[in-house]
């Protein structure tokens, strides 16, 4: 008992962006995902906490809070809710989205990527490309969509430093355009949920 009263008491200290009383943030989430989680960020807190009609959320805001919910003691945190089940069935159960033993493999594979060693080494390749997009939009004779060259230059350092291969112009546009198709297809599907949440509150 006394522990349960502890965690409570802890819970309730976490640092929470107010909302409406019955919706919470659906509202100011649904709005503008990105600028609600830049609302997140600024609280500067390891960890913030918010609401989504009935759904109480918590936000990881740094690397501490991170190491202690999926490594530390990842046994006793799960990757639910709306959010994750949404996802899930649009991209799959990957390192982003799985669960204990599986994340802890796949975690484990994808470790030396994430060495230092090998995070260093991709600094050249990264000052290359830049340097290449630099050239290219500073020779530009007519407006240009910047958008665009950004998409493009972070698939060419993407492709290069994971696979070590280049990939051509029209696959690059043939992968951001699925990517963006996959991103609003994901905000959709969570967000009418949370428009049902909205409607079903009156």
């Amino acid at each position: 008992m006394n522990q349960v009263k502890t965690q409570h008491n802890v819970a309730q200290k976490v640092p929470k962006i107010k909302g409406h009383f019955i919706l919470g943030n659906v509202q100011d989430f649904k709005a503008s995902p990105v600028g609600f989680f830049k609302k997140l960020e600024a609280l500067k807190t390891p960890v913030a906490k918010f609401r989504l009609a009935h759904i109480h959320c918590y936000y990881l805001a740094s690397q501490e809070a991170v190491q202690q919910v999926l490594v530390k003691n990842n046994k006793n945190y799960l990757k639910g809710g709306p959010f994750m089940e949404t996802n899930k069935k649009i991209v799959g159960n990957g390192l982003a989205f799985s669960d204990k033993e599986l994340w802890q493999r796949q975690r484990r594979i994808m470790a030396p990527i994430f060495h230092k060693k090998c995070i260093d080494s991709f600094f050249q390749l990264m000052l290359n490309f830049t340097d290449q997009f630099i050239a290219k939009i500073g020779s530009a004779t007519s407006a240009i969509d910047v958008h665009k060259y950004f998409n493009q230059l972070t698939m060419d350092i993407a492709t290069q430093a994971l696979f070590g291969a280049e990939i051509k112009k029209d696959e690059t546009d043939t992968l951001m355009t699925n990517f963006q198709v996959l991103v609003e297809e994901s905000i959709r599907r969570t967000t009418n949920g949370f428009s049902l949440m909205a409607f079903l509150s009156f």
